[in-house]
């Protein structure tokens, strides 16, 4: 059920953030071509040596988008690029009337003790 709240968010609130704090990434899913979509963009942080295996840092953040842009959004597969950088989508959660997706990627290897970092 659509409250009025959300339909005001979504004519009239959405476009004045989005236009003010969005940026154009694209959006691929899970077996799908991408798309360029404009959203909201927040780096949350880099856990280092997050993979102990592989001991490569990640980053992660939340994207919040329209949902008229991301149909049946999915976290086996889908990914978003920003600013050249691939992010796996890796949970949804709902900011009605729009869609938050938490992201992730492995972005470098940490190299000795001090954390020096390379591409």
């Amino acid at each position: 059920m659509t409250t009025t709240f959300d339909s005001l968010m979504q004519s009239a609130g959405w476009p004045s953030l989005v236009a003010q704090f969005g940026q154009t990434v694209t959006y691929t899913p899970s077996g799908g071509e991408g798309s360029s979509i404009t959203a909201i963009w927040h780096a949350d942080r880099t856990l280092p040596n997050f993979y102990i295996d592989s001991q490569q840092d990640v980053e992660t953040g939340v994207l919040v988008v329209s949902p008229d842009d991301v149909m049946n959004p999915n976290i086996n597969g889908d990914t978003v690029t920003i600013s050249g950088t691939t992010y796996a989508v890796v949970e949804l959660g709902k900011l009605t009337p729009l869609v938050e997706m938490q992201l992730i990627t492995r972005v470098r290897r940490a190299i000795g003790a001090g954390h020096e970092r390379g591409r």
